[in-house]
């Protein structure tokens, strides 16, 4: 179907593809991936190396698409037309390669049950600063604010920006005069502590420290330690 030119530039490409994508760790990048990023214009901006497998992808949906017709014209060759009562080779095949996706996507994925969220019903006032703060508990902490999708402080995204990861740097040492002054000043109204998401984080020992004098108001529901800003105590 391909001439050999084609055959040889379609695998060298997709050869060639397959292991730009894995990136760094292929013998390290030294000559295949970590050329393009120093080397190439625009290749800093591609911080994934992964996403260049939609060229193999293409590459191998062609060579697959050759194949088929490959097969199909020696089905058409080989076979007596009227054993398939005038059904064309190519249907026939079409059919095989159907029957065969259908068979390869008959597994099923199991699915991860997110928690329900503990603040179901709660009457918390925003803008809101929930910890643990990181790129683990805030997904979930966004999942949760579609709930009334109060403003929240916590977010993920594919770049943190500067100003967001040095704001959650300085919640570390919540709650402390420090913190506060940083929370007020930034307009937060509220502070809201997931007890089950803390351990092993620089918050797990939030629920020992004083709030003496932090011009804070603290109030224990379930599995939740809410902080209320009230100003200077």
């Amino acid at each position: 179907v391909l001439s050999r030119r084609w055959r040889v530039g379609l695998g060298s490409g997709i050869v060639a593809t397959a292991i730009l994508c894995l990136g760094y760790s292929f013998a390290g990048g030294k000559f295949t991936y970590a050329l393009l990023y120093d080397y190439a214009p625009g290749w800093q901006s591609s911080r994934t190396p992964g996403r260049l497998f939609t060229l193999t992808s293409l590459g191998l949906a062609l060579a697959g698409a050759a194949g088929a017709e490959g097969i199909a014209r020696f089905l058409d060759r080989k076979i007596p037309r009227k054993l398939f009562k005038g059904v064309t080779a190519g249907i026939v095949m079409f059919a095989l390669l159907a029957a065969a996706l259908l068979v390869e996507g008959k597994g099923r994925i199991s699915l991860r049950e997110l928690p329900v969220s503990p603040l179901a019903g709660a009457a918390i006032d925003d803008p809101q600063m929930h910890l643990p703060t990181d790129d683990a508990s805030d997904p979930l902490h966004m999942f949760w604010s579609t709930d009334g999708f109060p403003r929240i402080f916590n977010g993920y995204a594919g770049f943190d920006p500067r100003a967001h990861q040095r704001i959650r740097d300085q919640m570390r040492s919540f709650p402390d005069s420090r913190t506060v002054e940083l929370l007020s000043s930034a307009g937060f109204r509220s502070v809201v502590v997931h007890l089950d998401l803390v351990p092993g984080t620089p918050w797990e020992g939030v629920a020992d420290r004083s709030i003496e004098g932090l011009g804070l108001e603290r109030e224990a529901a379930d599995g939740l330690i809410i902080y209320k800003l009230t100003g200077p105590g």
